[in-house]
């Protein structure tokens, strides 16, 4: 998958658009996202809710794994939460693979605001659907 299929997917994608998600940046492997969240992403405690910038870590890695032609589902996933941020403040999630299998690929996450970091994960995937008239009949069900 090229830069701009993956800018596009981000950008046009119905998850990552309601979201407020959108591509900054993917070279040499490293893909970098961003989301501004709004007031339907803040918690009680009116920060970030953390299952938020668990699901935007989860869709920078995944999409990461798109990138090698096949369809990943996640089947484990470890985040280490170290600060929090307000509603209002740009995040930033940064994937990189830690190993690319035939059927599993584990990737390392950051999220982080231009000021602090915010989570370290590592999220780990199973291919179940390779890139073929497969894959592209899921992309355009899925308008991604």
């Amino acid at each position: 998958m090229e830069r701009e299929d993956i800018k596009i997917l981000v950008n046009e994608g119905i998850f990552t658009k309601a979201n407020n998600m959108s591509f900054v940046s993917y070279e040499d492997e490293v893909l970098t996202l961003k989301m501004l969240p709004d007031e339907r992403h803040i918690s009680e405690l009116n920060i970030l809710h953390g299952g938020i910038i668990y699901t935007f870590a989860d869709t920078v890695t995944g999409i990461l794994c798109m990138t090698l032609g096949k369809v990943y589902v996640t089947i484990d996933a470890t985040m280490n939460y170290i600060s929090n941020t307000p509603k209002g403040v740009e995040i930033f999630g940064r994937a990189q693979f830690v190993h690319k299998g035939n059927t599993i690929c584990v990737v390392d996450v950051e999220v982080y605001t231009k000021e602090k970091l915010l989570t370290k994960g590592t999220f780990t995937y199973h291919s179940y659907l390779k890139k073929d008239n497969n894959y592209t009949a899921y992309l355009e069900k899925n308008k991604i």
